[in-house]
């Protein structure tokens, strides 16, 4: 959960503009080991993040990145671009032999785990229960990020509720109003500065330089997911569901199914009377519904 609040514009019944605080956002990123590398990431606005979230970050780790346009002055991505994908293009749709995960429920639901194992078609390491010291690297990770940046804005909580940081919180988030895209490019911006740092764990090095020693040098060519796997990656998120068709002739209305209180048809079902109440699935994109 990252240590910084936002606002989000709502528009009052006079017509005016009022800036209300916003539940603190979630950061779930991937990491690679060896080189300690962050290859993606997502943010959540969910009070709780959920399993399409960790599929999410999955994805963004593994297809190549498109980068943003900063509009926080002094924020630009570094002459190699900060990710793998922009300095090391054999990383662009590189698949994982494993994901170690630790025992959040969203890790552990069945379409994580299946999607992993058979989509992706690799191993899931879950680490022992409330032992996160196992999971030191990601611990460490997110340490760095606040340090290096979501401690130092007017909007930070702080480190605990007894940091004196965290008093002006809400009234200085609604002051500068920080949005929803602040964060984002903040935390863009800090990945691409911590795979830039040196690290002592890896002999002064940067994340990026050895990961580009590991595959250009010494020859640790990843996986890469051929056309068939990369709609797989693609469609990772889908929510495969199960729908009854109703409607048809007695009902005097053309076939259709329900998906969250709104009804759909298309061609295929509308002249299909045969089909009413019949179960079939569905491939749902929870990015774009339609």
């Amino acid at each position: 959960m990252i240590d910084m609040l936002y606002t989000v514009p709502v528009i009052c019944s006079d017509g005016t503009i009022s800036y209300l605080p916003a539940t603190r956002l979630w950061l779930i990123a991937v990491v690679d080991i060896a080189s300690r590398t962050i290859l993606g990431y997502t943010l959540s606005c969910e009070r709780k993040y959920n399993q399409t979230d960790v599929l999410t970050a999955l994805r963004d780790s593994i297809m190549p990145r498109v980068k943003i346009d900063f509009s926080i002055p002094g924020f630009k991505y570094p002459e190699n671009g900060g990710f793998p994908c922009f300095c090391v293009e054999k990383t662009n749709w590189a698949i994982f032999d494993a994901v170690m995960l630790d025992n959040e429920k969203s890790h552990l639901s069945h379409d994580v785990v299946t999607k992993i194992t058979q989509k992706l078609k690799s191993s899931v390491n879950f680490g022992p229960v409330e032992s996160p010291e196992v999971r030191a690297i990601i611990e460490r990770l997110f340490q760095t990020l606040e340090k290096l940046g979501y401690h130092r804005t007017p909007s930070t909580t702080g480190s605990n509720i007894n940091d004196s940081r965290s008093e002006n919180a809400v009234s200085d988030a609604i002051k500068y109003r920080v949005d929803y895209n602040d964060i984002v490019e903040i935390t863009e911006y800090l990945i691409t500065v911590y795979n830039n740092k040196s690290h002592s764990s890896l002999d002064g090095r940067t994340p990026l330089q050895v990961i580009s020693e590991r595959i250009n040098i010494a020859g640790m060519t990843p996986s890469i997911a051929n056309e068939q796997m990369r709609k797989v990656v693609k469609g990772l998120t889908n929510i495969v569901i199960e729908r009854t068709v109703r409607g048809g002739y007695k009902r005097g209305k053309r076939p259709y199914i329900s998906y969250e209180g709104v009804e759909y048809r298309n061609e295929a079902i509308s002249i299909s009377n045969n089909l009413v109440g019949s179960k079939i699935f569905l491939e749902v994109n929870p990015e774009d519904i339609s």
